[in-house]
């Protein structure tokens, strides 16, 4: 099970994540859980810049009879805990949040062996913080429908990708999103 996490840079755009369309400005922290059907898209007016790093939970994980996986992670991960979206400034607990979000952005851009010892305790302090801070995380029941969608695409753990959604930059799973959402983008932008 993989999870994303973006951190909005710079710009302005809209974040759809399953059926919900929501505004993502500077400073916005969205963490998507396994097989939740999602796209970035930017407004038409601006450049929309974001960092993303997607991990594995095996790589959080000392032993799969650890309580802190049990009870903290395996629900996340699974998605019976469900993380608000997006974590924004008005958001309780958001500078300790943002501070830690911006420490795995920069241990990934390092890209080092050594900076993965840092990024793999700060996603642990990431999701320490999401447990601890009331109404950060809600239970959700278990047996949500996947759709096919939600793996249309796929990235290397530890690697930073950075996306522009608007240009010829994009790939070609990010035009098939587009694509996909593109009425529903265009109608909010107007």
């Amino acid at each position: 099970s993989k999870m994303e996490l973006n951190y909005i840079k710079s710009g302005n755009g809209f974040f759809k994540y399953e059926d919900q369309t929501i505004s993502a400005k500077p400073g916005d922290i969205f963490l998507i859980q396994p097989n939740a059907l999602h796209a970035i898209m930017s407004d038409e007016h601006s450049s929309f810049f974001y960092d993303t790093i997607v991990f594995h939970q095996n790589m959080l994980v000392g032993s799969y009879d650890d309580r802190c996986y049990t009870d903290i992670l395996l629900p996340i991960f699974s998605s019976r805990r469900r993380v608000l979206v997006p974590v924004s400034q008005e958001t309780p607990g958001y500078h300790e949040l943002h501070d830690s979000v911006r420490t795995i952005m920069q241990c990934a851009h390092k890209n080092l062996a050594t900076s993965d010892l840092l990024l793999k305790s700060e996603l642990l302090r990431l999701f320490y913080l999401l447990a601890s801070t009331p109404g950060l995380c809600t239970e959700h029941p278990a047996d949500r429908n996947t759709s096919a969608c939600s793996h249309l695409y796929t990235e290397t753990s530890f690697r930073i990708c950075y996306h522009r959604a608007a240009g010829k930059d994009r790939s070609y799973e990010q035009q098939l999103l587009y694509e996909l959402f593109q009425t529903e983008f265009r109608s909010r932008s107007h």
